[in-house]
């Protein structure tokens, strides 16, 4: 735990106190949305670029970051002086790329 300030008294005096952070709900998906992920289709960088008649690897910058995007993989790492490089394979989801499609349209 962080110790916080917190406002004590009617005089606006503060003081260091530690304070529980917040749950999120965010952290752990609820097993509706797991259940959903699940069953829903899911793309190869190659499939959704053949259908928006762009590029894989441009596809790949649009979706590396995306909330939601499946990533299996390892990030690059130094063996000795050597760089290993990294390799990810990216999975879409249906509903994320409809989202990004759209927000693509909206510009």
């Amino acid at each position: 735990m962080k110790p916080r300030m917190r406002c004590v008294g009617d005089r606006g005096m503060f003081r260091q106190e530690y304070v529980p952070a917040p749950e999120s709900s965010e952290s752990e998906p609820s097993s509706d949305s797991v259940a959903l992920i699940s069953i829903e289709k899911h793309f190869t960088p190659s499939q959704v670029a053949e259908r928006l008649g762009l590029s894989d690897t441009k596809v790949r910058r649009m979706f590396q970051n995306e909330p939601g995007v499946l990533k299996v993989g390892e990030p690059s790492r130094r063996m000795g002086r050597k760089l290993k490089r990294r390799y990810y394979t990216l999975r879409i989801p249906e509903s994320i790329a409809l989202k990004v499609i759209a927000r693509m349209r909206n510009r």
